[in-house]
């Protein structure tokens, strides 16, 4: 999914001021790519993500998701455009803990194939990601990187042409962080957009841009990221 934002401004009350996070922010992301998003605490990374996965809505300024002007469309067709578009992975898996590795993925899963059609695509995903043999196992004996994998698998089963990862590594060790992030760059090399927020800033060589978030970036219209 192409992605384009232009002049996006956005600010929060804090106490009695408002706190200005991005002023005419424009940015570009092509279809295919790992962008990774990267800056100290308090820069806007998440404040980013949500503008363009569609939660946070700017002030002013447009969000176009393909060759959807995001932010145009009224709030029932952005849930359905975001519901079948966009996948989510965050630090913390959000697995529910009572359902099996199948079910955690089936919950998230829209369209209306058959159940049995729906468990095979799941089965197809796992095997891609290296966990198929976990397929019937209770996740309480599931690593955090084989977790983090499930999460995945839940995002991608939608078919999402977007992936919106939030610190997607904070809780892994080095070895697992590094095989999640290969997982996302060869999802990345399948055609979709994927934006990885990250304070790990030795992931970045697998990105293929990188953008930091500094002051200047935030208020300056048209500031591109480093090529990698």
């Amino acid at each position: 999914m192409h992605i384009k934002l232009n002049n996006i401004n956005f600010s929060y009350k804090d106490g009695d001021n408002r706190k200005e996070i991005f002023k005419n922010f424009s940015y570009e992301i092509e279809t295919g790519k790992l962008v990774m998003i990267l800056g100290p605490s308090g820069c806007g990374k998440s404040t980013l993500l949500n503008i363009i996965g569609g939660l946070l809505q700017p002030e002013n300024g447009e969000v176009i998701l393909g060759n959807t002007s995001y932010y145009s469309l009224k709030q029932k067709e952005r849930d359905k455009f975001r519901k079948y578009n966009i996948g989510y992975i965050f630090q913390n898996f959000y697995l529910i803990e009572d359902l099996s590795p199948i079910d955690n993925v089936l919950i998230s899963m829209p369209d209306k194939r058959s159940i049995s059609e729906k468990e095979k695509y799941i089965k197809s995903i796992l095997e891609e990601l290296g966990i198929a043999e976990k397929a019937d196992s209770p996740l309480n004996t599931f690593s955090g990187g084989e977790q983090q994998r499930l999460a995945i698998a839940r995002a991608l089963s939608r078919d999402a042409k977007l992936l919106i990862c939030d610190e997607p590594t904070g809780s892994l060790d080095e070895i697992n962080a590094i095989q999640i992030i290969e997982i996302l760059k060869k999802i990345s090399q399948q055609g979709k957009t994927v934006i990885v927020v990250t304070h790990n800033a030795s992931l970045c060589e697998y990105a293929d841009e990188v953008l930091e978030l500094t002051k200047e970036v935030r208020e300056k219209e048209g500031e591109h990221a480093t090529d990698h």
